[in-house]
């Protein structure tokens, strides 16, 4: 049995297309999907995990529209079914990627106020805590609630938080539309990408005090030249390369590697490839600090390099400042002419305290100091540091 579903938005395409168009309202083709899937399909324990975590992570034709479109709600919906058993972080990184979702809780297009002088949406960041992961209240292991010196409930996160974490989800972009796929406003099958023109590029801190990133090595760290080929470097398979590809040599340990043990003819590609051991450099790879798309026959493989981070602001040389310039103006020292403070010498009175005072600006490349009777120190009038004499 085939549904309705668009391929088109010429009407005559549609009905050549697909005969049964008009057979049954568009809005059902989804929901009936699912019901076969959900009530017969043999994995019925993925099928219920999968509808449980869709109803935690919602998206709905009420905030989005689109109620009319099949492939585009199936395509999300097959999140939970791929990660059913999965890690739950993997869950979180998909649907915030999913143009669906980004249309629904509004994070497609928002972008960092030095990109348009406007605040990040505030909408996804506040989700994404609240109805998605840690909840409004800190939790106990036992599921109870954490609770400060005074019997009050510990909040999970503060607006601050939402303010900041708003700065992450930045520069979300749909794909342009293809083909291939059902006819609809835009792309909402492929995932999101990033705009870094319009992505905060500034520190953002995390719940805890500290920054996120902090822990990741520095992407310019001198650890990372030749990670490519180290044990653990992961390999993604694809048909084509969108930027230039290194072409291995057929003596290259990385080409059989990557070719499953055959030679470059009788290529054995997989979809993902993890590097088992260290592998030694061949001509063209040695001298590489990394790699991109690698060629493979007539296929590629795309490096995936481990996370890293860069510095937003350059790490000073020395956090110790320079010394002032040698200062060539003649020296003096200012009596207070108080003489009820204690130990308070004053001008032709104490000639060590003065020589002293003097020395002490010299060294200090002052212009002038005064003798101070409160705390009994030499001050250097240019700097207003204090040296005790």
């Amino acid at each position: 049995f085939q549904f309705p579903m668009w391929m088109s938005n010429d009407l005559f395409d549609r009905r050549l297309d697909n005969r049964y168009i008009n057979m049954m309202p568009r809005e059902l083709s989804k929901a009936s999907v699912w019901a076969m899937k959900a009530l017969q399909a043999t994995d019925q324990l993925r099928q219920r995990t999968a509808w449980a975590l869709s109803q935690i992570i919602v998206v709905s034709s009420q905030g989005v529209g689109m109620n009319h479109l099949t492939e585009a709600w199936l395509n999300y919906y097959d999140i939970f079914i791929r990660n059913a058993f999965g890690n739950y972080r993997d869950i979180l990184a998909e649907i915030t990627f999913n143009p669906l979702m980004g249309h629904y809780l509004t994070h497609t297009g928002s972008s960092s106020f030095d990109f348009n002088g406007k605040l990040p949406n505030e909408n996804y960041a506040r989700e994404i805590m609240q109805l998605f992961s840690i909840g409004v209240d800190k939790l106990n292991a036992d599921g109870s609630v954490k609770r400060g010196a005074t019997g009050e409930v510990l909040s999970s996160y503060s607006n601050d938080n939402i303010m900041n974490f708003a700065r992450v989800f930045t520069g979300f972009v749909e794909q342009p539309p293809r083909g291939n796929v059902e006819f609809g406003e835009n792309n909402k099958i492929d995932p999101m990408t990033i705009d870094v023109t319009k992505h905060d590029v500034h520190p953002k801190p995390d719940l805890n005090g500290n920054y996120l990133g902090d822990g990741y090595q520095l992407c310019t760290d001198n650890g990372r030249k030749g990670s490519f080929l180290r044990k653990g470097a992961a390999y993604d398979f694809h048909e084509t390369a969108v930027a230039s590809a290194l072409k291995l040599s057929g003596d290259s340990a990385l080409l059989a590697a990557l070719c499953g043990g055959a030679d470059e003819d009788n290529c054995k590609y997989s979809s993902l490839i993890v590097l088992p051991n260290d592998m030694h450099c061949t001509r063209n790879e040695c001298g590489l600090a990394s790699v991109d798309f690698v060629q493979v026959g007539k296929y590629f493989y795309k490096f995936l390099p481990e996370p890293c981070v860069h510095m937003r602001f350059e790490q000073p040389g020395s956090l110790q400042a320079s010394p002032p310039a040698p200062v060539t103006a003649p020296l003096f020292c200012i009596g207070t002419g108080n003489k009820s403070g204690v130990g308070s010498p004053h001008d032709a009175e104490d000639e060590s305290a003065l020589k002293r005072c003097t020395a002490a600006c010299k060294s200090a490349g002052g212009v002038g100091c005064a003798w101070s009777p409160f705390n009994q120190g030499c001050f250097m009038c240019e700097l207003g540091a204090s040296f005790m004499a």
